[in-house]
């Protein structure tokens, strides 16, 4: 069972300029949750910044879900019975989805527990998915 695919064939260089966006978040980092995920410092997707997306692999070329996490993608199809909060239980099904119409068509209250969700299992001190990656 793989959870976590590669998001990039090869990792793009980055050179910031100390006042850009990816620099000053760069900067804030050191005041957030940290993830089991190793993600370089100067990473668009860090543990704060999840942006949801659909994508597919050489290996599984279905359309799922998935959450960009440094240069990984969290397969969200691999882990949707974990969405149990008070708002998702009943709504499990849309991270099985190929498209995240479904999902965004959801009340923002959702988007929040989905979001609340993902951040917990990425944490360095959640052993859910991290003791189970395969």
């Amino acid at each position: 069972l793989i959870l976590l695919d590669s998001l990039l064939q090869e990792p793009a260089a980055r050179h910031p300029p100390d006042n850009t966006p990816s620099a000053r978040r760069s900067a804030a980092q050191s005041n957030t949750i940290m993830s089991w995920v190793q993600v370089a410092a100067d990473s668009d997707f860090p543990l704060n910044n999840l942006p949801y997306g659909v994508f597919s692999t050489q290996a599984d070329p279905g359309p799922r879900i998935g959450v960009a996490i440094g240069d990984l993608i969290l397969d969200l199809s691999k882990i949707w019975n974990l969405f149990a909060g008070p708002l998702l239980s009943d709504h499990q099904n849309v991270f099985k989805e190929s498209t995240l119409n479904s999902f965004m068509s959801l009340p923002r209250s959702c988007w929040l527990e989905a979001r609340s969700t993902i951040t917990s299992l990425l944490s360095k001190d959640n052993p859910v998915i991290r003791d189970n990656a395969a």
